[in-house]
């Protein structure tokens, strides 16, 4: 089995495997948002535009994202799915270890999680993430309003964040 880390391109996002696992999550049905309406241009890898968008890839398919932005010397953390067939493999935990890696000991680091996921927060917990703030998300696809909270990483230096690493599965 081959698996790795690449930028996203269009052709990854739209492909019908992902496309399958992606819409079936429950954020997305509850959220009311379809293949058909969905703005794939969010999921594209494009550093010009400070969007930075990864895929986990296992034999050529997408099995899990993170995406990220940066904007004012910070990195907020957009996404976070695996396929939830492949959840429990280490999978959000090479892509979150990927994007600390990658700006962890340059740029503090958000992110926002839904108040009812705790093993959410346990997971970024792991990465040194941190609840600072509660705040109310209107849902516009169910007209729920959902407790959620940021979390924020600051940022630290390599020799730190390596002695703090979470233990990779794959």
């Amino acid at each position: 089995m081959k698996h790795g880390i690449k930028g996203l391109a269009r052709k990854d996002v739209t492909s019908r495997y992902f496309v399958s696992w992606f819409f079936s999550m429950d954020d997305w049905l509850d959220a009311g948002a379809t293949p058909d309406d969905f703005d794939y241009g969010r999921l594209i890898h494009d550093e010009k535009l400070n969007n930075y968008a990864y895929g986990f890839y296992i034999d050529n398919n997408i099995d899990g994202i993170i995406k990220l932005s940066l904007a004012c010397n910070e990195v907020f953390i957009d996404m976070l799915f695996v396929n939830p067939d492949k959840q429990n493999w280490g999978i959000g935990t090479e892509l979150m270890s990927y994007a600390i890696d990658k700006f962890g000991n340059r740029y503090d680091m958000s992110l926002n999680v839904l108040g009812l996921n705790d093993g959410g927060i346990r997971f970024y917990d792991r990465f040194g993430f941190k609840k600072i703030k509660p705040f109310s998300h209107y849902e516009w696809g169910t007209g729920a309003i959902r407790r959620c909270y940021t979390m924020k990483r600051d940022k630290k230096p390599k020799e730190i964040m390596e002695s703090t690493r979470p233990r990779r599965i794959i």
